[in-house]
């Protein structure tokens, strides 16, 4: 499973990280979209 999710408002990318690694997913990492845009891809 595989799981993408845009960095809004509501989460910084640390935060997110955080609570995607607490519902055991791995394999994470973070792609820069813009100056303040981040994408988060995890695989489960």
């Amino acid at each position: 499973m595989a799981l993408v999710s845009p960095v809004g408002s509501e989460y910084t990318p640390n935060n997110l990280i955080e609570f995607i690694k607490q519902a055991d997913f791995m394999d994470l990492y973070q792609q820069n979209l813009a100056a303040t845009d981040t994408l988060i891809v995890a695989k489960k």
